[in-house]
């Protein structure tokens, strides 16, 4: 090949992001690409931002790519790019992530540099199905908080996502909503903060609804008590 370079050198050609013709064929599911960079290039490693092939096929929700790259050996279902993000951080949807997670054992407790689980980053991108898949998958890890205390109730909160709030109270303990990040704010709190008075109201009704079923439960303590 003219200018010195070999076909080889071309199958590993970077663009400006450090991205390799086999990270763009990842990203776009073409699989026949696919499989045939992976036995044509030297090196399957991160771009700039430490993101793999993996996570390129991941994002896209290319289940059959990802197959395909963890088959091959060239990355692992648990590799982090700079900021520790996994794959499993960035799936788009539940049945990504639920492929990942059953299929392919991936971690679903895996934080990056903020402490933030894939059920955090399912808050961020409103998918309440993933959310439900996470919090039933593992229900100790629900008020898991973030560097800065913020739970991933916080996270919807602060994003006025009601439908995501909703889908997490219901696998919280009552004690979870008082919980406070660094600035002193509850979920609700929060909320109205950031101009989201719906789910604001909201989750101080849930907040007070609460608070009457510990009174009622006390005074029924009580009264077996005074009877003993």
């Amino acid at each position: 090949m003219e200018g010195g370079y070999s076909a080889c050198d071309c199958l590993d050609w970077r663009d400006e992001d450090g991205r390799t013709p086999l990270f763009y064929a990842c990203y776009a599911g073409q699989l026949e690409c696919v499989k045939y960079l992976l036995k044509s290039v030297v090196s399957a490693g991160g771009d700039l931002y430490g993101d793999t092939v993996l996570h390129a096929a991941t994002t896209s929700g290319n289940t059959a790519g990802i197959t395909l790259l963890l088959q091959s050996g060239c990355v692992k279902v648990d590799d982090r790019n700079h900021t520790r993000l996994t794959c499993a951080h960035v799936a788009p949807n539940v049945e990504t992530l639920t492929f990942l997670g059953e299929q392919c054992e991936a971690d679903l407790l895996a934080t990056d540099t903020e402490e933030r689980m894939p059920l955090a980053y399912a808050c961020l991108r409103n998918d309440v199905e993933s959310i439900h898949y996470l919090c039933k998958k593992h229900p100790d890890f629900v008020d898991y908080a973030d560097v800065r205390g913020n739970t991933p109730l916080h996270v919807a909160a602060w994003l006025g996502l009601q439908e995501a709030v909703e889908v997490l109270i219901t696998y919280l303990p009552s004690i979870a909503l008082y919980i406070t990040n660094e600035d002193g704010q509850n979920a609700a709190e929060l909320a109205r903060s950031n101009g989201n008075e719906d789910v604001a109201a909201f989750l101080d009704s849930v907040m007070a609804a609460a608070e009457t079923r510990t009174n009622r439960n006390l005074e029924v303590w009580t009264t077996a008590l005074k009877g003993l």
